[in-house]
């Protein structure tokens, strides 16, 4: 089994994740149209008759400046900072790019125990075969009545004791034992042997040797029990277990686990001799059920409540009973009734075509191998998945998922190897405030881009129109070179840990084929591109009057402050209130301010004017550049009114 998984795991290929896909696909498009753009007005420039020398590093300077270089180192800082982020919130991410992808999950896979619920068991109803159904209050009462089936129940468990007297052991078996403790002594018998349980067998057998006989504890699933069993035990006789008697049984164990119990059956079988181990699981003596209660953990109903309003579609996949499943799904608030639910024996019986895959809201009894049949058929219909996952026979699903998220707590170390996410607290909350930190990144990561795309444009605005309307050169390359420095630098950088949006878990997962920069982001970028870039040009203008130098030194200045104030643009874009929100990110502020401390040491210290062979602005020119520069919060406060009459949100 272990040589079979090690092989699935072997022959799936790491798939690149959206973020990936995208800049490759960013990258290639920037490269082709800058170039072409750079070769232009090289060729244009020379045709005109100016220096064929200048012009090339006039050309090269602009290459460099358009292309955002910067781009790749601000993405990686943004989702290390974002791994940072979500190791505080218990959720250790062991793939870089796996931050990114979480926030485009559009559906989330779950287990039940212990991921939605705390996996404390509390053994709180039992039930022999005449139906009757005893609480826990009133075990003490009844307790010669349900001695045999909490003697077979514990001898079919298997736990140790600790030095404080607790047990260590799978939850079940703890609380099958602090019951027994409580009414009755415990003796230890020989153990001879076991069959152990599995996802495939569903139970679990243990032989023991009693006196001069060999007894057999068994407890499982209740149907799986039933299905073997050819007696029942009643006021201590065996009695012959009829087809009719059995669907009322599994009546009665319907009727637990709508209570949102999980339920365990338990058999016995004695005999003289040891016999086969393969025939030991042979007309068995049905000794009764076990309800155990599991509580939600705490914030899961309203964590499952925020996924609905951001578009994501939680689907419980477990091993447990379908009603227990539907019942913890009802009081989750998920649209149980008008959703469906299928068990890993119609998986099995009619493969995945007859599932309705747009209502799903259940899988139940379900082995490993089903699901990774589910996350492959919902990647095929164009889904981003989550899916949790525990066991060692959990490892092929969750490398084959789009964020495989294992179990800090309970997970195997197999589990934890092929997955991306690794939850230390094992529930189902922190996948979604991860997922709500990848949305965050994602945004600003969107932002960074616009902003580098939208300023990068701006400098080949200007540069290619003056060439095109056979103006001198408003920007030098040493200037382009310090522009694009400006720009890629911090203002970039701080724009990168802009605060959660307010909608940001309101929206619906962006669509898989949605790029960093889509067609409508892209008119915005040129839009934006040319408002900076006029700007300039009417300072360049303006400067002209006077000399070539100062009219460089006013467009110079003009696209440095504009690109700052873009910056402050893009992060009150999105905002209620422009001014009373204007320095909710702290970063962005001093960003801002360092940057125009930074642009007005060059324009009135001797080494920078020196350096950049710009000239001195006094304050009425100083006032003109600010003015114009603050072109893109004019655009914004414009955006806004627009908004304010219109009810329509322009978005970034």
């Amino acid at each position: 089994a272990l040589g079979n998984i090690a092989r699935m795991l072997s022959e799936i290929e790491e798939e690149k994740t959206p973020l990936q896909k995208e800049l490759e696909k960013l990258g290639k498009q920037l490269t082709y149209v800058i170039l072409a753009i750079i070769f232009l007005v090289f060729i244009v420039g020379v045709i005109q008759g100016r220096n064929a020398f200048e012009m090339f590093f006039t050309s090269v300077s602009l290459a460099v400046a358009a292309i955002p270089e910067g781009l790749p180192t601000v993405i990686t800082i943004l989702l290390a900072l974002g791994v940072q982020e979500m190791a505080r919130n218990k959720a250790i991410v062991r793939r870089l790019s796996a931050v990114e992808a979480l926030g485009a999950t559009s559906v989330i896979c779950t287990d039940k125990t212990g991921t939605l619920t705390e996996n404390k068991m509390d053994l709180v109803s039992v039930m022999l075969p005449d139906g009757k159904i005893i609480k826990k209050e009133d075990f003490e009462k009844e307790k010669d009545y349900i001695k045999k089936l909490l003697f077979t129940a514990v001898l079919a468990s298997d736990v140790k004791r600790k030095d404080d007297g607790s047990f260590l052991g799978d939850p079940l078996d703890v609380a099958i034992y602090n019951h027994y403790l409580k009414l009755y002594p415990l003796n230890y018998y020989e153990k001879i042997d076991e069959i152990p349980f599995n996802s495939q067998r569903k139970r679990v057998s243990v032989l023991y040797r009693l006196d001069n006989s060999y007894f057999l504890a068994v407890k499982g699933a209740g149907e799986e029990i039933l299905r073997r069993s050819k007696f029942y035990f009643l006021n201590g006789k065996e009695i012959e277990l009829t087809e009719e008697k059995k669907k009322e049984l599994l009546k009665a164990q319907d009727e637990l686990a709508k209570q949102g119990l999980r339920v365990l059956a338990v058999a016995k079988r004695t005999f003289n001799r040891l016999i086969d181990k393969d025939n030991w699981e042979e007309d068995l003596v049905f000794v009764g059920f076990l309800g155990f209660m599991d509580p939600l953990r705490e914030g899961i109903k309203e964590a499952i409540e925020e996924c609905k309003k951001a578009g994501i579609r939680p689907i419980i996949v477990t091993g447990d009973y379908l009603l227990t499943a539907k019942k913890i799904a009802q009081d989750l608030g998920m649209d149980v009734d008008k959703g469906s639910y299928y068990t890993g024996e119609d998986i099995s019986r009619t493969g995945l075509d007859n599932i309705s895959w747009d209502n799903v809201v259940i899988f139940s009894r379900v082995l490993p191998e089903h699901k990774m049949d589910i996350v492959k058929e919902l990647k095929e219909r164009g889904e981003i998945v989550a899916m949790t996952g525990d066991g060692v026979n959990d490892a092929p699903a969750l490398k084959m998922a789009d964020i495989g998220v294992s179990m800090g707590l309970r997970g195997t170390d197999v589990a934890r190897g092929a997955s991306d996410l690794v939850l230390l607290d094992d529930s189902f909350a922190t996948i979604v405030k991860a997922v709500k930190e990848g949305r965050r990144i994602f945004d600003n990561i969107r932002k960074v881009t616009y902003y580098l795309l939208s300023c990068n444009f701006s400098e080949i605005f200007v540069v290619s129109t003056s060439i095109f309307l056979g103006l001198p050169l408003p920007l030098t390359p040493l200037e382009l070179l310090w522009i694009n420095l400006i720009t890629d630098g911090f203002p970039a950088l701080a724009l990168g840990v802009e605060p959660y949006e307010k909608d940001i878990m309101m929206r619906k997962p962006r669509r898989i084929d949605e790029g960093i920069i889509n067609k409508d982001l892209w008119r915005k970028i040129i839009i934006d591109g040319i408002f900076i870039g006029i700007s300039a040009l009417i300072l360049f203008n303006i400067g002209l009057t006077k000399s070539i130098n100062f009219a460089r030194t006013m467009a110079f200045s003009g696209i440095v402050f504009s690109q700052i104030f873009q910056a402050l643009s893009l992060s009150l874009r999105r905002r209620e209130k422009i001014f009373g929100e204007l320095f909710s990110n702290k970063y962005l502020s001093l960003a801002v301010i360092f940057s125009i401390v930074i642009q007005l040491l060059v324009l009135y210290t001797p080494w920078g004017r020196g350096f950049f062979n710009i000239e001195i602005l006094d304050l009425k020119d100083l006032a003109y550049v600010i003015l114009l520069s603050l072109l893109p919060i004019y655009k914004l406060i414009g955006e806004k009114i627009y908004e304010k009459i219109f009810k329509r949100t322009v978005n970034l």
